[in-house]
């Protein structure tokens, strides 16, 4: 179940500058199915969905100037609930990159590399890659706006 799309940097999509508002839903699609491809493989649910103006790589993680601890807490944290018996309840996050250098796992299932964020033991979120041909492909398919 996808609890919410969230745009975590409060700007949209990766490529939202730069396409028509058929690609972008187009864009969104995709991002919507491959999430819950691989989240219906992982077994996990429920999920949130992070979309930013950028996407994830790893220059980011590797300087901590760049990705702040507010923005982890806001991203990881900013939907948690209590449940009626008491227990917390956070959906588990979501999120693309292009950068290859972020897949250190592959799915066996959907064939995807993608990246973890865990937090005392527990996969908070997942950091999928794309390929830029996928994108690509996912906006020619788009009906131009003329």
């Amino acid at each position: 179940m996808i609890l919410g799309i969230s745009e975590v940097f409060g700007r949209g999509n990766v490529f939202a500058g730069c396409c028509d508002a058929a690609a972008r839903t187009s864009l969104l699609a995709f991002q919507t199915r491959v999430a819950t491809q691989f989240a219906r493989a992982r077994n996990v649910h429920p999920i949130q969905i992070l979309l930013g103006p950028e996407n994830f790589h790893a220059r980011e993680f590797a300087d901590p100037k760049r990705l702040s601890m507010s923005w982890i807490y806001h991203a990881l944290f900013g939907d948690i609930k209590r449940a009626s018996d008491g227990a917390l309840v956070v959906a588990t996050k979501i999120g693309f990159t292009l950068d290859s250098r972020m897949g250190e796992q592959q799915c066996p299932t959907t064939n995807r590399r993608y990246s973890t964020i865990r937090v005392g033991g527990r996969e908070l979120a997942y950091v999928i890659v794309c390929t830029v041909e996928e994108l690509v492909d996912v906006l020619y398919e788009s009906p131009p706006a003329f």
